[in-house]
């Protein structure tokens, strides 16, 4: 069993083998007590009975080793050791328990070792007492130096379980537990100042106990002086070296651990650990189970702490030296942009005060308007009242033309009377012609006697022909008023249409006219608003002329504070690459 390898055996088996170097050294510490210093009586027991008497404490030794040990090391180490070999899968709350059961086994693996060594130290002293007769005060002696061996055993017991059990809580802790729960335990194991007292307290008591009881026992039976001093020397040595050993166990658990820190702590001040990946490199191994331990794990935390930190301090260097660069050459380009936003505002104000002066004169002109839009009103309303005047005379002279041609007419009507009559007064002058050619025939025929009648047949005649020529004339007269009338009715028809085509032209020149009325109000209106709004443009013109002067004056301001800025830039971005080099020397 003891050729497996250790890596191939179970959490039981290896505290079980933990415990074989204690108890080889607690039994050859008890065996000096018991052979050497106890005083036995070596020539009266004799050599067999001395050998015996040794096989005797080996037997018992091999009896509690192989077979009391195992049992009472099962009943403790079990549970923890089928909890270990799955030790990869455990969440957070069982590695916690876990590793507050590790660290708190040691104790009774201690407590297991004291009573199973003393109870068989007991036993080989009773052997002696009963079997060979030892006497009592020996008896005494080596329960006490018995006792005292029982207590170096157990707590070199304890030292060895610690350690098996602190390899374990390594990997534990790594891979983390409750956080709260360690910083309110702080310590899963035996505290610093019990240590102490199992240590070095306790050693040197009984180291003072067994001295004294031996000088006593000496008193009471006295042997050979010389012996006996030299004995006792042995003894005070024997003693003290046991002392020494037991502190040196203490202290260089303590130094182990203490060494552990200026190491991590030495790497973390000449590592470079802003460049490492993780923290792993300075990663301090703990076990919780002393407060140096749980000093550890704060330490372990405060790396990672400050592994954040000079991460974050890192890149914050890196985006200050980036945001100062970008802010330079900003606040540069701020600057000039100041400037000429300073020119263009001051230009703003001479452009103002311009527009100002235009406004003025463009008020005046708007006043003209103004008066000159009234004055058009009153022209159009007097045009449109003409125009309405006109408007009914038109009516007037339509009706008098149609009245016209209207008379025309029924002078036309009697014209062709007249035709008539004419016709008529044709009809008698032919029939005077024809009475007086015949007049003038019986004239003849009479002689001088119808001469008279010839004359006065001649007279009728030419009377016809003058009214026949007269009725010529009067036809021809007619004939031209005829021609004359139908003109003048043509002529009056082509008036009235000329005047029907004015009143409608009349009629759209009056609603041109009552557009313009309206927009002559409009304008009016319109121009009565603009002198309100130019009015109150005037004023929000000097509102914004002071307006624009205070930004002249903040532009300079600013213009001066983009000036600070980039030298403030220039500053700050000296101070990141001095943060920078900072964070990389070690």
């Amino acid at each position: 069993m003891g050729k497996k390898n250790n890596k191939a055996k179970t959490f039981e088996l290896q505290m079980m083998d933990t415990g074989l170097f204690p108890n080889i050294i607690a039994a050859t510490v008890v065996a000096t007590y018991m052979f050497y210093f106890a005083g036995m009586p070596y020539s009266e027991l004799g050599t067999w009975n001395i050998v015996k008497m040794i096989l005797m404490m080996v037997a018992v030794t091999m009896a509690l080793q192989f077979l009391v040990a195992p049992h009472t090391n099962r009943f403790l180490t079990q549970d923890l050791s089928k909890t270990l070999e799955n030790i990869e899968n455990l969440n957070e709350a069982e590695r916690t328990d876990t590793a507050k059961k590790l660290m708190g086994l040691p104790l009774y693996i201690c407590i297991q070792v004291l009573l199973v060594f003393y109870i068989g130290a007991l036993t080989v002293i009773l052997g002696f007492f009963i079997f060979f007769g030892i006497k009592l005060n020996i008896v005494l002696f080596c329960s006490l130096t018995s006792f005292y061996g029982a207590v170096d055993a157990g707590v070199l017991a304890y030292c060895y379980a610690e350690k098996l059990c602190t390899k374990y809580n390594y990997i534990l802790i790594k891979k983390g537990i409750d956080k709260e729960v360690a910083h309110k335990d702080k310590v899963f194991g035996m505290k610093m100042y019990a240590r102490v007292i199992y240590h070095i307290v306790l050693p040197f008591l009984f180291a003072n106990l067994i001295e004294a009881v031996y000088v006593i026992k000496q008193n009471l039976f006295p042997a050979d002086k010389n012996v006996f001093l030299m004995n006792t020397a042995i003894l005070i040595v024997f003693n003290l070296i046991i002392c020494v050993i037991m502190s040196y166990v203490f202290f260089d658990h303590i130094l182990g651990m203490v060494k552990q820190i200026n190491e991590i702590l030495k790497k973390t001040t000449e590592g470079n650990i802003i460049g490492e990946e993780s923290t792993d490199n300075f990663y301090l191994p703990t076990d919780l189970g002393t407060e140096l331990s749980y000093t550890n794990y704060i330490i372990n935390d405060l790396t990672k702490h400050l592994y954040s930190i000079a991460q974050d301090a890192d890149k914050t260097g890196k985006d200050i030296f980036t945001t100062t660069q970008d802010l330079s050459v900003s606040a540069k380009e701020t600057a000039d942009t100041s400037l000429l936003q300073l020119q263009s505002v001051n230009n703003c104000v001479s452009t103002m005060n311009d527009v100002k002066e235009l406004l003025l004169e463009v008020s005046k002109n708007i006043t003209d308007v103004s008066q000159d839009a009234s004055m058009t009103l009153e022209s159009v309303n007097d045009i449109s009242v003409i125009l309405t005047q006109n408007m009914l005379k038109v009516s007037e002279i339509t009706q008098a033309n149609i009245d016209t041609i209207t008379g025309i007419k029924n002078l036309s009507e009697q014209i062709d009377k007249v035709w008539g009559i004419i016709a008529t007064i044709d009809t008698i002058a032919g029939k005077t012609r024809t009475i007086a050619f015949n007049a003038e025939i019986e004239a003849s025929s009479v002689g001088e006697q119808g001469e008279n009648f010839h004359i006065v047949a001649n007279e009728i005649r030419r009377l016809a022909a003058t009214i026949t020529d007269s009725t010529k004339e009067i036809r021809s007269r007619i004939t031209a008023i005829q021609h004359a009338s139908d003109n003048l009715i043509i002529a009056s028809e082509g008036g009235t249409e000329k005047i029907r085509e004015g009143s409608i032209l009349f009629s759209k020149l009056e609603e041109k006219f009552n557009e313009l009325k309206t927009s002559s109000e409009i304008t009016a209106e319109s121009a009565s608003d603009i002198q309100v709004i130019n009015s109150e443009q005037d004023s929000s013109f000097v509102q914004i002329s002071q307006t624009l002067e205070q930004l002249s004056i903040g532009f300079e301001t600013f213009t001066q504070s983009a000036q600070i800025i980039s030298t403030s830039a220039e500053q700050l971005k000296e101070i990141a690459l001095s943060l920078n080099s900072i964070q990389k020397e070690p």
